[in-house]
């Protein structure tokens, strides 16, 4: 969210831009933008719909509609967007606009803490990482053993507090800091270091205590918990490192969180122990994720586009959107290097909402051509579990489609079995609307994460995409073509259309006609492009397609 200067959403406006403005809004939105005190603006639904500078400085850039007890939980405490807790003065007052609608003012500063505040997490009652630093620093004047250092965090903890919801993730986290206190050694140090990462610190003259201590970790974040309700099993990603005399504590807990990040982007649920080589990997991706904070800003970030074609006719009857990075200094960067970089922050949601604002474009743009058919074609766009996860996704997607005139049926979203089969009842809410407004949805990846093909049966989607390292092997292995073959005829019997991705052979093509299968992209057919050579590339394979058929 920016700053005051944009206006409040009305009711029944997706977007922000759709509020018209007036006199009355103008005024006071410039009043309170020169208020040196962080100033929210709150609708009836208790959301925050507009920040000055200040309230990003306190509180961090707030996503659209962030709701307020998530910011401000209890009386005199916050919640700044990095997880840490502090104390707040916080005053508020209402405004009633010309046409009825009542909002909420709240005018906020940091409270000055006692030193009691200052040593405690708010939260669990554990030290705070200042307070940790110096109980370690004086330890180190006196001992001379090895300082064992693990931090370590909780898996998808943004997913899991968008399902129990904020007050749910800080009761989730009080268990954790509980269950870990049981098994922590003797004269141990724990601490909340902000949001869902932990630090356990002890001394020992056995090196090999932090792998012993480190699976007690995991072991007892593992226990299942009861939040509100509902039993929640988490698991975590703990970074390792080892402190000897004369090293700086600072250092060593920092190496401890470079291994621990490092555990969550090799999947978590696993110890990672910091080596020098690690240092040097985790900077680049730092590099790279600063720079990924501003790709879409600078337009750095294009979509480009593989068509997908009929096995049987030829024709083109869908493209995939496919995002591309171009960065001046890093050259062209792979979507494998940076999608897991925004899986882990909310840049997956703003790269996705510039790849389905862009699909939308060009759709209108196709079908306005007189010199091409598009008929029933879609475009596909991808959504990874996490954006699933995000409780307004499906709202936000047909928003972005309404803003610009596009229909729901011109597009299909694309996701994979992981996602699907998470037990979370934002992802089953997101794909139920998409289905229900007519948006087709896309099993990615087929056969990349679970194995039963029977388990197509109790997934909710339209149509089927094969995994391309089936395809790769299909004239090669006999059990692949056979489980290729048996993937293809189910979903023909379930009356889903079944695609095969990475068609790089006529002879591969050929055999997937065999088995029934509807449609197929690969470089066989044509490579993504730009979008300003999309029209083209549709118009040459309809030709050809038309060709092979007379």
């Amino acid at each position: 969210m920016g700053l005051l200067g944009k206006r409040p959403r009305t009711p029944d406006a997706p977007d922000a831009a759709a509020a018209a403005p007036t006199d009355e809004i103008d005024i006071a939105f410039d009043l309170l933008a020169s208020l040196t005190d962080a100033v929210l603006v709150i609708d009836g639904a208790g959301r925050v719909q507009a920040s000055n500078a200040a309230a990003i400085r306190l509180f961090g850039d707030l996503p659209d509609e962030f709701p307020l007890d998530a910011l401000l939980p209890t009386d005199g405490t916050a919640r700044s967007l990095d997880g840490s807790m502090f104390a707040v003065d916080a005053r508020e007052s209402t405004w009633t606009t010309h046409d009825g609608r009542t909002l909420r003012i709240i005018i906020a500063r940091e409270a000055t803490p006692s030193a009691g505040d200052i040593e405690r997490d708010q939260l669990t009652g554990l030290p705070t990482r200042n307070h940790l630093l110096d109980v370690l620093r004086a330890d180190a004047a006196v001992r001379t053993d090895v300082l064992n250092v693990l931090v370590f965090d909780i898996d998808q903890f943004s997913v899991i507090s968008q399902t129990v919801g904020y007050q749910g993730s800080d009761e989730l986290l009080r268990h954790i800091a509980s269950n870990v206190e049981r098994i922590a050694p003797p004269q141990s140090q724990l601490a909340r270091l902000g949001d869902d990462t932990f630090c356990l610190a002890f001394r020992s003259d056995e090196t090999s205590d932090a792998d012993r201590v480190a699976a007690e970790i995991r072991d007892a974040t593992r226990q299942p918990v009861n939040v509100q309700g509902r039993t929640v099993r988490v698991t975590a990603s703990v970074g390792s490192s080892l402190g000897f005399k004369g090293t700086a504590i600072e250092q060593t807990v920092h190496e401890a969180e470079l291994a621990k990040q490092e555990a969550g982007r090799r999947g978590g649920n696993r110890c990672v122990t910091y080596t020098a080589s690690l240092r040097e990997s985790q900077e680049g991706m730092m590099r790279l994720w600063n720079a990924l904070r501003s790709a879409i800003q600078f337009r750095q970030m294009e979509v480009w586009f593989q068509p997908i074609v009929s096995l049987a006719t030829g024709r083109p009857i869908a493209a995939e959107a496919l995002c591309r990075w171009h960065h001046p200094n890093f050259g062209d960067v792979a979507p494998g290097e940076f999608i897991p970089i925004a899986e882990r922050n909310s840049e997956i949601l703003n790269i996705g909402g510039f790849v389905q604002e862009r699909a939308a474009e060009i759709m209108n743009m196709l079908r306005s051509s007189r010199s091409h058919r598009v008929g029933d074609f879609q475009i596909t766009i991808n959504a990874s579990a996490n954006e699933l996860a995000w409780p307004r996704f499906a709202e936000q997607f047909l928003a972005r489609l309404k803003a610009v005139e596009a229909q729901p049926g011109w597009f299909v979203v694309e996701t994979t079995e992981r996602a699907l089969l998470q037990r979370d009842d934002a992802v089953a809410h997101n794909i139920a609307v998409l289905r229900q407004a007519g948006v087709d949805v896309s099993l990615d990846d087929y056969g990349a994460d679970y194995a039963s093909i029977e388990r197509l049966r109790s997934l909710p989607v339209d149509r089927v995409k094969i995994d391309r390292r089936f395809i790769a092997e299909l004239l090669t292995n006999e059990r692949v073509d056979q489980t290729v073959a048996a993937a293809v005829n189910l979903a023909n019997e379930l009356g889903l259309k079944c695609i095969a991705e990475g068609v790089e052979t006529d002879e591969q093509a050929a055999r997937l006609r065999a088995m029934g299968c509807a449609a197929a992209q690969g470089f066989l057919f044509a490579p993504a492009v730009p979008d300003t050579e999309l029209l083209d590339v549709l118009r040459d394979l309809a030709a050809s397609g038309q060709q092979r058929r007379h």
